[in-house]
């Protein structure tokens, strides 16, 4: 991981080593996550950091990084659900908790958040940076077979059931 990101302090709601993460009771992420919340918390979004909790808390095992939760993108004001940072690499992503297909807007919401990485935070410029797309009825597979061509070292946004997460 570069020295950069791992100094850095992130505007995040939770920020951690993916160790302590992992270590860590689920409630008292969903309760750091709560508690940095400005507004009115709603069941459904409450519902949704739980389920990207498991999700993430059994896919990352064994990797070393580390975790975001709702990530602030400098002057752009939006927030990306989760961000890992492994190795020199950062993957934004973008869960869509409850959803049975992967919509164009989606894959663009990701692609979106791995630009406005790039562009807009000064870690980021210069680290490859995968998006990942999870919805999490959706089929099972793992591309929408839509490549794009970047020569900014972002790969093309990956769509995945949160099945292959967990691998």
């Amino acid at each position: 991981m570069p020295s950069n990101i791992r100094e850095k302090r992130h505007s995040a709601y939770y920020g951690a080593p993916i160790r302590t993460f992992l270590s860590g009771h689920s409630d008292q992420v969903l309760g750091t996550i709560s508690a940095a919340q400005t507004f009115d918390l709603e069941l459904e979004q409450r519902r949704a950091w739980q389920q990207e909790i498991e999700i993430l808390k059994e896919s990352l095992q064994g990797i070393e990084g580390t975790i975001f939760f709702e990530f602030d993108v400098p002057r752009l004001g939006s927030r990306i659900d989760a961000v890992i940072v492994s190795g020199p690499a950062i993957f934004p992503l973008e869960f869509k908790c409850g959803e049975r297909a992967f919509h164009s807007a989606d894959y663009n919401q990701a692609w979106d958040y791995a630009l406005d990485l790039k562009n807009f935070h000064l870690e980021s410029h210069h680290a490859p940076i995968f998006p990942v797309l999870v919805a999490t009825e959706a089929p099972q597979r793992t591309t929408n077979g839509k490549l794009r061509i970047s020569m900014v070292c972002i790969l093309p946004c990956v769509a995945v059931h949160a099945i292959f997460v967990k691998r």
